[in-house]
């Protein structure tokens, strides 16, 4: 493997100082990058929240699966409370998944598409895209279901390969836990059913070994359900996680074009490769990788895509492509051509960071979080007291989510924020600018001027009360 890497190192020097450049450029926006930083702050709250004993769906507003918050809730328990701390913690637990997802993405291009070479080269194509540098190391469920679903993939070619049954048991355990961290990837291991269905009609060994590997993933999924339900909350699990992530975006952004667009040249250059590979290649784990692209093509066209980092599963796949066309056709002509676009990407990649930085956000969390008592009402996320108790079921939740969860299932019509304003006097208000959302819910759902009245405001969307003292 060394060998390999200094062969491909010597052959592709321009591209391995892209890729150095790359690799800085995600270390910085494990420490500066502020895109979806609001996320990270819900699932770190989210954690706190269920290590001093509150019940997700029940007790506070979500619509994410919850495992991230349970494995990470003891760490509440055992560190100090600092914000900073528990911020970075969490990114580099995220990185290293990261990092262990490409392992495994090295594992089956090695392995299975027999080109270590093509994995550099993916590599490479994979951090033209600005979302794949923030999203190697940001703190969300996307990233652990994501592992887990690589090595799920990788397990599943295994036993392709040899039909050993213990690998698609692990494979369908990997591709579970996947599900529980993030229930949207279940569209990502769907597609994987027409070639298990095929391996149904060709080897009636494939029954015994899916019925056999079904059975813990079945009962792990049982146990959700009977915890769920014991908790009092299955009910709430179902309208939060299926009815209401399913309307979101259609309510919310009813006019937002998809991000796809955005990178529609290469999404294009991919499609030509992924023609090439399944014209010419006989082997089913290419096939399979082809048909994994054009499922989650035709999920981001169908299923618009308004956030970026939602389409890292279709970066990957368009990277292979990339990859596979670079290593085939890789002549001077062509390297003069992909290099500078390289080049100019990172630019843009830096500059991109630069416009997204976390300098200001970080210190206001720091003087936010020096305390429980400081009471925050959230009715946007960039700011957020971790270690506080909320005010409300909402008061961690996005105003513009609270509205559409009001819409829908009318939870709690007496909730109003300037009311509560008024009853609790919170330190920090956490606001965003009032939007024009069509709903007869948003008038109350959205800060109004005269309840800010007796703040300040120190940061874009955070105000102080003028009367505050940092004694309270």
């Amino acid at each position: 493997m060394l060998a390999a890497c200094k062969n491909f190192i010597k052959e592709n020097k321009i591209l391995c100082s892209i890729l150095l450049a790359d690799i800085i450029g995600i270390l910085l926006t494990f420490i500066f990058n502020s895109v979806i930083l609001a996320d990270e702050l819900e699932h770190l709250r989210n954690s706190y929240l269920i290590s001093i004993g509150y019940i997700p769906y029940r007790d506070f507003f979500e619509h994410h699966n919850p495992l991230l918050w349970i494995i990470f809730s003891p760490l509440f328990k055992i560190l100090p409370l600092n914000v900073t701390l528990y911020f970075y913690i969490a990114r580099f637990t995220a990185l290293i998944c990261s990092a262990i997802s490409l392992y495994f993405g090295y594992l089956i291009v090695k392995r299975f598409l027999k080109s270590a070479e093509i994995f550099g080269y993916f590599v490479v194509f994979l951090f033209i895209f600005y979302p794949s540098w923030y999203c190697f190391s940001v703190f969300k469920p996307d990233v652990f279901a994501r592992m887990f679903y690589i090595f799920g993939l990788y397990l599943y070619f295994c036993y392709l390969e040899n039909l050993q049954t213990r690998k698609l048991f692990l494979c369908a355990l990997c591709f579970v836990i996947s599900f529980l961290f993030l229930q949207t990837i279940v569209f990502s291991i769907l597609p994987l059913a027409i070639p298990t269905i095929y391996l149904f009609y060709k080897n009636k060994k494939f029954w015994y070994d899916a019925f056999i590997c079904s059975l813990l993933p079945a009962c792990i999924l049982f146990i959700c359900v009977w915890l769920l339900t014991k908790y009092g909350i299955w009910d709430l699990y179902i309208q939060l996680n299926i009815i209401f992530n399913s309307k979101l975006f259609s309510l919310l952004y009813p006019n937002t074009p998809s991000m796809l667009w955005y990178w529609s040249p290469y999404i294009i250059a991919a499609v030509l490769g992924w023609i090439l590979i399944l014209k010419n290649s006989t082997s089913i784990y290419w096939r399979i990788c082809g048909l994994l692209f054009i499922c989650e093509l035709l999920q981001h066209i169908y299923f618009p895509a308004v956030l970026p980092h939602y389409l890292i599963l279709l970066f990957i796949f368009s990277s292979l492509s990339l990859a596979f066309l670079y290593n085939k056709h890789k002549t001077s002509s062509v390297k003069i051509f992909v290099c500078p676009l390289l080049f100019v990407n990172f630019i843009l990649n830096l500059f991109t960071l630069y416009q997204h930085n976390n300098w200001d956000k970080i210190k206001f969390l720091q003087q936010i979080n020096q305390t429980e008592n400081n009471q925050v009402l959230n009715i946007e996320y960039g700011y957020i007291n971790i270690f506080s108790k909320p005010l409300h079921y909402y008061s961690t939740g996005f105003n513009n989510l609270v509205i559409i969860d009001d819409y829908l299932f009318h939870r709690f019509p007496e909730y109003n924020v300037n009311d509560m304003v008024l009853k609790y006097k919170p330190q920090y208000i956490n606001a965003q600018k009032p939007e024009n959302f069509s709903f007869p819910e948003a008038d109350r759902l959205t800060l109004q001027e005269e309840s800010l009245q007796n703040y300040e405001k120190i940061a874009d969307e955070l105000y102080r009360r003028k009367d505050f003292s940092a004694d309270e």
